[in-house]
């Protein structure tokens, strides 16, 4: 007998390697049907039509129970569910809750006796919490909560649209504008099935951004619906997302190879994003009566998988820009529901990841690497979040200092570059440059005490201005030039900057607003899908030098060379170089931008190493298709009605137009807009002797007599002079000497 024993205990090495194999599966079919008809009474108790519909599928598509993997996966599921749905006896609230926490004096007896007496007393105790209620009066910190912006939940004049939330109702899920996903009414969730294997990786809610249209339904117009709608889809989650396992071993760290069935729901970034949205729902709808005291613990079980999960997956959740979201979602569970036994542990593991993301993924000026400050957006309004929850419950003095100072460069960053309208800039992968997000500033001056955030956020109405209006943020390469901090200010945006992901090749570029307009524009983002991307990420398409109709360089060694600002002029100079074949020099293309008397800007740019043959464009997107130009296509301007236009003129005549039909979005996942995208070509010898372009902003249809780029002198030391005269008034100016640049 111990002859045997040795014998089936001893395997040469690699066998389970080689194999693959679970000896005897613990999991087949039958087994696991069996353990889903034991769990289903719960959810249907609860409501559901067809609990488990989707796992049932998946064991119609396994080919191999006897696989390792496979084996896995079951376990996994099976593991959170049982955690998940059983509650019965008194141990399991123990596992979950720390009976001394004083918050429980007065509940942990019977909490202790478990099945329905402990679930009214978590019921009773949860309804004694804080809410968010009261909090979403204020519109700027529901914007901040929820992330409102780009998701069609608001009118033009601050009223709630209900669609959304009574579509959900009807079982259809809206993502952004795309089109919704319609659920089986037979059945309880809502994927887009288009074929058996969809099962295996897509779901339209993975993010679970439904949940927010439930939450502000029920705030706008509280009614029980919403928090039937809200267990329903909670219960959809549980029934969906059965990747989370109890032991929590090597979940999240990224898809698991071979097949994993829809691994996607167990990535840290959509376990983060769903457990906040879940937990600040729940904080609105919690006082309602249609939720069940037995949902009540199911719901405190799965906030307690999800974060679990999360800290288990120790720098995972902070590897990327989802830093932002990671850090504010487990401090938010931690701080809401202090009384999980886990909850000191997962905050003092957190800060220390959190804090080491911030520092990858913020530049040393506070701007997010991406230089997409719809990305970089998520670095403010998340960490605003943690701040405003620390505020609400009086756990400021528990925030680290390197925490605040990271989210106060954070904000600052964005304020230096922020448009006249308080909208981002739009470069890169930016979605929110048509949406006024003064929220940041209304949050941030709360809870940093900072006049000048308050100033920006309130339109000068209150608090005190910026000390600059014109800036550099010099690890970002991004300089703003700006008039003042009206919304009808003028104000250009030059980037220099390389790929720090979600990018566009246009380094070089400009904008311009006058007026609270957008007068030179970025093509804007689209989408990621249907090869939208390809389009808005046409070089030629932004407002920069290019070889003709082709990408620049992703990384072209992008260098600011130059900058000062005084009162009467700002001047900035960017260079990027463009390799070119082997054993020749990169071609090099040098941009001036000068802003003027805090009026207009002079643009000058300077070409060298340029090989022959290769035609250059120099590129200017206006966001209409009505512009006026002149016969020589030397005088180009904008013509609307009323508020601000721009004029462009041309200082040489040897550079020859063309024009082509465009496209900008506002809006991720919006429809495009028309416009008109002009294009300056010449030869390498035309383009070596530079370009010159004057910008002059005007009001309605205001003609601008006594304006010109007059002359263009090189100078003997290799400077550039050139004089203008704008409305009579005649300037000369000067290029800074870059030898050795």
């Amino acid at each position: 007998m111990i002859v045997t024993l040795i014998i089936l205990a001893w395997r040469p090495a690699g066998f389970a390697a080689e194999a693959g194999k679970s000896a005897s599966p613990k999991w087949a079919a039958a087994t696991v049907e069996a353990e889903l008809k034991r769990l289903e009474p719960v959810l249907k108790e609860l409501g559901l039509k067809d609990p488990f519909g989707r796992a049932r599928q998946l064991v119609g598509l396994e080919k191999d129970w006897t696989s390792a993997q496979t084996q896995k996966m079951w376990q996994s599921r099976i593991d959170y569910w049982r955690a998940v749905l059983l509650d019965e006896e008194g141990a399991s609230w123990s596992d979950l809750l720390d009976f001394e926490h004083p918050a429980l004096a007065s509940s942990r007896e019977a909490l202790s006796r478990g099945g329905q007496e402990a679930r009214r007393a978590w019921a009773a105790h949860v309804r004694t919490k804080p809410d968010l209620r009261e909090d979403l009066r204020d519109p700027a910190v529901r914007n901040v909560l929820f992330e409102t912006h780009a998701w069609s939940l608001y009118g033009p004049e601050g009223e709630f649209l209900r669609f959304r939330a009574e579509e959900l109702l009807a079982g259809r899920t809206w993502i952004l504008d795309q089109r919704p996903a319609q659920r089986d009414p037979d059945g309880d969730y809502d994927w887009l099935v288009q074929h058996p294997q969809d099962l295996l990786h897509h779901h339209s809610h993975q993010s679970a951004w439904q949940f927010k249209y439930v939450a502000l339904a029920h705030f706008h117009q509280p009614h029980e619906k919403w928090a039937r709608e809200f267990q329903n889809e909670v219960l959809m989650h549980i029934a969906l997302c059965p990747e989370l396992p109890t032991g929590y071993s090597d979940f999240g760290r990224g898809d698991a190879p071979g097949q994993a069935a829809n691994v996607s729901w167990s990535r840290p970034a959509y376990v983060t994003h769903r457990l906040r949205q879940i937990v600040l729902t729940y904080f609105v709808l919690k006082d309602s009566p249609a939720m069940s005291p037995r949902f009540h613990g199911i719901l405190a079980r799965t906030v307690r998988a999800h974060a679990s999960h999360l800290d288990a997956c120790g720098l995972s959740p902070y590897a990327s820009n989802q830093t932002s979201a990671a850090g504010p979602t487990l401090y938010l569970v931690a701080a809401m529901f202090a009384e999980f036994r886990q909850s000191p542990g997962w905050l003092e593991r957190m800060w220390p990841n959190f804090l080491t993301g911030l520092r990858r993924e913020l530049l040393p000026d506070g701007c997010h690497r991406h230089r997409s400050y719809s990305y970089h957006m998520s670095f403010i309004r998340r960490p605003l979040l943690l701040v405003h929850v620390a505020r609400k419950l009086g756990r400021m003095d528990e925030l680290p200092q390197r925490f605040m100072q990271f989210e106060s460069d954070a904000i600052d960053a964005f304020a230096r570059v922020a448009t006249p309208i308080r909208s981002s800039p739009g470069i890169n992968d930016d979605w929110t440059v048509a949406i006024d997000v003064r929220d940041v500033f209304h949050v941030g001056a709360k809870c940093f005490g900072r006049d000048d955030w308050l100033y920006i956020a309130t339109d000068g109405k209150r608090g005190q201005p910026p000390r600059e209006l014109c800036s550099l943020l010099p690890a970002a390469q991004l300089v703003t030039m700006r008039s003042d901090w009206s919304r009808a200010a003028r104000w250009l945006f030059f980037n220099v900057s390389p790929d720090g992901g979600h990018h566009h090749p246009d380094t070089l570029s400009i904008q311009i607003w006058v007026g609270g307009r957008r007068l030179l524009t970025d093509p804007g983002t689209g989408h990621y899908y249907m090869g939208k991307r390809r389009l808005y990420g046409r070089s030629w398409w932004h407002n920069c030098p290019t070889f003709g109709a082709q990408q620049l360089p992703n990384n072209p060694s992008p260098k600011v060379l130059h900058y000062q600002t005084a009162e009467d002029l700002t001047y900035a100079v960017g260079q990027i170089e463009i390799p070119q074949k082997t054993g020749q020099p990169p071609a090099r293309f040098r941009r001036h931008v000068f802003f003027a008397d805090r009026n207009w800007w002079l643009l000058w740019d300077e070409f060298s190493e340029l090989p022959v043959g290769r035609p250059v464009w120099e590129n200017f997107h206006f966001p209409t298709e009505k512009l006026k130009i002149a016969p020589d296509g030397r005088r180009v301007s904008t013509s609307f009605p009323e508020g601000g236009n721009l004029l462009m003129l041309v200082g040489q005549p040897d550079w020859k137009l063309q024009q082509e039909e465009t496209k900008y979005w506002l809006k991720y996942g919006g429809k495009p807009n028309q416009s008109l995208t002009v294009h300056y070509e010449a030869d390498a010898a035309v383009a070596s002797r530079g370009f010159g372009a004057l910008f002059v902003p005007f009001d309605g249809q205001v003609q601008l007599g006594g304006t010109a780029l007059e002359r263009i002198e090189r100078l003997a030391d290799g400077r550039v002079r050139l004089v203008v005269t704008v409305a009579g008034k005649r300037r000369e100016l000067t290029t800074h000497d870059l030898k050795g640049d």
